[in-house]
């Protein structure tokens, strides 16, 4: 809503560029994190009605490694394949080079936050399951005045770009607000192996990263391919990612 109302004010096209973007960014969170945060509410709230809080930081912790298992490379997927996506499934008809790049780049600002909107999702659900509904509610509000505030910080420089930035870092804010809180309180306590879990993390992407730089086609190239080109080169290289 906030990202709607200030791309009213930029050129004609903004509110296009951002509705594809919002569509290509609810693919993951929709398929992974609300079934993630789907799953998990009811296991917590059982731990919490039965004083389990081990079991209980334990279901946090194992919801917040998966999210990063996922997570992590479909941002980094979604930043750097973000021209080869928009081009394979929207380029057509009346969708210019100029709405792809234009789309790409929110799609790849708006990427940044795709971890943290999961976040939300599975450390909001801890606090529901222990009967705390008003605290994710301030929050929330919080994370909208900070949303307003950078995008109007950011929508000169960056334009539409600067309002998807924005909402990523009202995200990434929120996370850290919650995780805080959370922490502190103890009712969420780390467990042993995230060390080796993160450098296992990072040492898988950045090879994904790296193969998907070497192996990327530019930007004209995608946009001269023909449609069965682009797709069996985009499958190629999701295909390499995964693996």
């Amino acid at each position: 809503l906030v990202g709607t109302i200030f791309a009213s004010f930029l050129p004609v096209g903004s509110l296009s560029w951002l509705y594809y973007t919002d569509r290509l960014l609810e693919f993951p969170v929709g398929i992974f994190g609300v079934a993630l945060a789907t799953v998990i509410l009811p296991h917590l709230s059982t731990h919490y009605a039965t004083k389990s809080t081990k079991n209980f930081s334990n279901s946090i912790d194992w919801a917040l490694r998966w999210t990063l298992l996922i997570g992590i490379p479909a941002s980094i997927g979604l930043i750097m394949l973000a021209p080869a996506i928009i081009t394979t499934l929207f380029q057509y008809g009346a969708f210019s080079e100029k709405d792809v790049w234009m789309t790409a780049q929110s799609l790849r600002t708006l990427s940044i936050g795709l971890i943290a909107f999961i976040f939300i999702k599975i450390l909001v659900s801890a606090l529901y399951a222990r009967q705390n509904t008003r605290f994710p509610v301030y929050i929330a509000l919080t994370s909208i005045v900070m949303n307003i505030i950078f995008s109007s910080l950011l929508m000169g420089p960056l334009a539409h770009a600067g309002l998807t930035l924005a909402t990523s870092l009202a995200s990434i804010l929120n996370v850290i607000i919650l995780l805080f809180v959370l922490l502190r309180s103890k009712i969420y306590v780390l467990r042993e192996g995230w060390g080796l879990f993160m450098t296992r993390l990072g040492l898988a992407n950045g090879m994904m990263a790296l193969g998907l730089w070497q192996f990327t086609p530019s930007f004209e190239s995608w946009l001269s391919f023909s449609v069965l080109y682009r797709s069996a080169w985009l499958g190629a290289l999701m295909l390499g990612s995964v693996i």
